[in-house]
């Protein structure tokens, strides 16, 4: 497949700003979700140093691997500060990250609005995304990162649980 590269317009300079911002933060939660289940997993520091740097960071065990594994952590393992909400936060943010990561732009582009080109179960599909979009799903991942930092903080001891009147708490932050 040939695509043609052209000078960035406004929205396709935009948005690979904020791409690149986004493929960070998911960066970022990724290593959260990782420290998170190295601490429920592994009682004592050395353990969680050897779950870490050979298991959890090893080049197979992918952001989808880490987020399915938690959630599957998390139904075995309660805890609170990681409710479903904050699951389907995850699985929503792991989902966008991988038609960013994996797919190219198209020169075709308004102002508000570029095409990613990816491939889907082996075909080539045009996905439309708009700069709110993508603004939006960068907000969601800022806000997963700080609530994976909270429940790590939580479970390691750091800090007291939130209760659910803490406007913190992941019962209270709003997801679409």
């Amino acid at each position: 497949m040939k695509v043609h590269i052209q000078a960035e317009s406004g929205a396709s300079s935009s948005i690979a700003r904020l791409r690149g911002e986004f493929l960070e933060t998911t960066w970022r939660i990724d290593r959260r979700i990782a420290r998170l289940l190295a601490q429920i997993l592994a009682k004592d520091k050395t353990s969680r140093d050897v779950l870490l740097s050979v298991i959890l960071g090893h080049q197979e065990m992918t952001f989808s691997v880490k987020a399915q594994m938690l959630a599957d952590v998390v139904k075995v393992i309660p805890i609170p500060e990681v409710n479903k909400h904050l699951i389907k936060g995850i699985s929503k943010i792991r989902q966008f990250r991988n038609d960013m990561a994996h797919s190219i732009f198209s020169t075709k582009s308004t102002d508000d609005q570029i095409q990613m080109i990816t491939l889907k179960k082996g075909k080539v599909v045009t996905i439309p995304l708009k700069v709110e979009r993508l603004k939006e799903m960068l907000a969601q991942a800022k806000l997963t990162r700080v609530l994976l930092e909270v429940a790590i903080r939580v479970h390691s001891g750091k800090v007291e649980s939130i209760g659910p009147e803490h406007p913190l708490h992941p019962s209270n932050v709003k997801r679409d």
